[in-house]
């Protein structure tokens, strides 16, 4: 679970930074994101443009309702997730995020073979 807790700050360090004012800069910053997402969600023009419209821009709004401290990204609460203990080899786990005034929200995390194996972003409804 420290590896997906890792990642999920890094996902929430990126989105909580300001988008830069510089077209070419905003593309980078949005490029760091893509590289935290599973291989199979990106690389076709279509699934970026997905990515970007749908993923990056709602959890860039919503990101701060799952910190119970918006100045640390490790404050985000977990409510339940699937498997419901971390099994070693797993290739999935679904985590469920609390957030105050709604359902807990899933974020769906899948090992990468090209990123190593470690696990990246497969499906967000934060």
């Amino acid at each position: 679970m420290a590896e997906a807790h890792e990642l999920l700050c890094e996902v929430f360090q990126l989105v909580l930074e300001d988008v830069p004012a510089d077209p070419d800069e905003a593309d980078a910053q949005f490029d760091r994101f893509k590289a935290l997402s599973h291989s199979n969600r990106r690389g076709s023009p279509l699934l970026d443009q997905s990515l970007r419209a749908y993923t990056w821009a709602q959890l860039r709004r919503n990101v701060r309702s799952y910190l119970t401290d918006p100045n640390d990204v490790g404050t985000y609460q977990v409510s339940r997730t699937q498997p419901e203990k971390p099994i070693k080899g797993e290739e999935r786990m679904k985590v469920f995020l609390h957030a105050p005034r709604r359902m807990p929200a899933p974020i769906t995390l899948r090992r990468d073979g090209e990123a190593g194996g470690r696990w990246r972003v497969e499906v967000s409804s934060l």
